[in-house]
């Protein structure tokens, strides 16, 4: 969270407040008089709450203006509520810029966006995370503000990017990597920060999700190296590559992100410029009932007032009293259905990948489930992929070989019928794998049924 007096805090929840806004761009300033409208994504989780992540944020304004603006230009952004006091957004690149008519629009960046370039190391080994971090940096021309725990590296990693340098030693370290207000890169870890809050009154309207979310273990691919911990058979398993990994290293996350609870939500609200990406805080409702929330994503916009668009990502939510006695009500039932959809894209390789995955409830012994799968799969040349079925985490003899046409697109189907299953909670799960070559699944492209009979 951005550093502000308890004054800024006080004027920025205020009703009826005032609000303006200073840019500064290359050598030129801009103020309210001269500016149209700005929007801020600040973003560490883009698709659902896990570690190592290294986005860049983006920022962009229109406004009125005659004159040039250079690719790299440094922009500047601040927020104020009485002219006196500002709140910086961060520190932008202009990536792209149009100017027509006496009107410019200008698309940014942070320096994120910019650190595709190799890591070179210069370190010998045995060496620490914290060295390598402060090496890479270096090369990159960056401050960092922390350089997370000293954990040794017996091997040093060549032929990747500075991002991915600084995605690797951030996810040791059970955080994501951003850069901050003032362009310094920071680790966001995933930790409940206490006295933090954002208070209903200060909401347009909240979505919130009644159930507390978790990461319930890691997969990870060590170069090669499949590593797991924690309970790494369920969806919602942080999936990471990360060739420094360990197995020690993955275990201690595991059992961090496993005490790490949270609620889903997404939240209309008043802009409050020094809540950041990766903050983890409480909503406060009129009541008096808490939830921690941590914000995957916050959108800003002004257009002359400041408002927001607060998301905080869901990974795997436990079931509350509610869903349990539906679910109940279904099973009473002679025969129940249900389906999946993959929400993100899977990668697929020698680590299994789950294609679906069901919890149930049956009542008596000896229920039948039968499982049909339906994906579509863009495959390298001479990709083979094998498909695993497990009933209450125990491999079947059941398993299916194909050899898809690299290259274009093929659709897939697999059945599985699993009886005798025991009274009370089942689990089945079906994974794939790749014997050789990769392939890749997009998101909203496998497709499952499961009938409980």
């Amino acid at each position: 969270m951005t550093n502000v007096s308890d004054n800024f805090r006080a004027l920025a929840e205020a009703n009826g407040r005032y609000v303006c806004c200073k840019i500064t761009a290359g050598g030129e300033t801009f103020l309210d008089d001269r500016i149209i409208d700005l929007d801020f994504d600040d973003v560490i989780h883009p698709d659902r709450f896990t570690i190592g992540t290294v986005c860049s944020n983006k920022f962009c304004f229109s406004a009125v203006y005659n004159g040039e603006l250079n690719v790299r230009d440094e922009v500047r952004p601040y927020i104020s509520f009485d002219g006196k006091e500002w709140c910086s957004l961060g520190v932008f690149y202009v990536a792209r810029r149009y100017v027509r008519g006496g009107y410019a629009s200008i698309i940014c960046y942070d320096k994120m966006y910019y650190l595709d370039t190799e890591y070179k190391p210069t370190l010998r080994i045995p060496t620490t995370t914290d060295a390598i971090l402060r090496d890479a940096c270096a090369q990159a021309g960056i401050s960092c503000a922390e350089n997370g725990g000293s954990i040794t590296i017996r091997r040093l990693p060549r032929g990747f990017t500075i991002r991915d340098i600084i995605s690797f030693t951030a996810s040791m370290n059970c955080a994501s990597a951003k850069f901050d207000r003032n362009g310094v890169l920071v680790f966001k870890k995933t930790v409940p920060t206490a006295g933090v809050f954002l208070r209903e009154k200060n909401c347009i309207s909240i979505n919130r999700n009644m159930t507390t979310s978790f990461v319930a273990g890691v997969i990870i691919d060590a170069d090669g190296t499949a590593i797991e911990s924690g309970s790494s058979t369920v969806e919602s398993a942080a999936e990471l590559y990360n060739p420094m990994m360990t197995q020690e290293i993955a275990d201690m996350l595991a059992e961090q992100l496993g005490k790490f609870r949270f609620y889903g939500a997404q939240i209309k609200m008043q802009g409050l410029p020094y809540l950041e990406a990766g903050d983890n805080i409480t909503l406060e409702e009129k009541d008096g009932s808490t939830y921690p929330i941590t914000i995957s994503e916050i959108e800003y916009h002004y257009d002359g007032g400041l408002t927001a668009t607060l998301y905080s990502r869901n990974t795997n939510p436990e079931k509350s009293e509610l869903q349990t006695a539906l679910e109940d009500l279904s099973f009473s039932t002679d025969i129940v259905r249900m389906q999946q959809s993959n929400s993100f894209a899977l990668a697929i390789s020698a680590i299994a990948r789950t294609l679906a995955e069901y919890e149930f409830t049956t009542g008596k012994r000896g229920k039948a489930a039968m499982i049909d799968v339906n994906y579509t799969l863009l495959a390298n040349e001479g990709t083979e992929l094998k498909i695993l079925v497990y009933v209450n985490d125990v491999q079947q003899e059941r398993t299916a070989t194909y050899k898809p046409v690299g290259g274009r697109l093929t659709l897939e189907h697999f059945h599985y019928l699993a009886d005798n299953l025991p009274k009370g909670n089942n689990r089945i799960t079906v994974r794939i794998q790749a014997t050789t070559g990769t392939a890749q699944i997009a998101a909203g492209q496998s497709y499952s049924t499961l009938l409980i009979l």
